[in-house]
């Protein structure tokens, strides 16, 4: 799977930290489930950074059938303006 485009979280934090998400994909590219695995900022950029998860789908980088669920994780590292 690759993503139909890159998260663009709408941070105007002064934050530095990191954020690691699981995902679930289903087999049309759609996010089923996501949960955060660990994070090391604010909830309020918690939340931005999740707000950006929610809204991914994604395309097929093959012409094989996709299982009915694939899980992956995306990392999120956020350096201070």
């Amino acid at each position: 799977w690759v993503w139909d485009e890159a998260p663009k979280p709408n941070d105007t934090s002064e934050e530095a930290g990191k954020i690691v998400f699981e995902i679930v994909v289903d087999a049309e590219g759609y996010l089923t489930s996501y949960k955060v695995i660990t994070s090391t900022v604010s909830q309020a950029v918690l939340q931005k950074y999740s707000a950006a998860v929610q809204q991914l789908t994604f395309s097929k980088t093959s012409s094989y059938k996709p299982a009915e669920s694939s899980k992956g994780t995306i990392t999120f590292i956020i350096r201070a303006n």
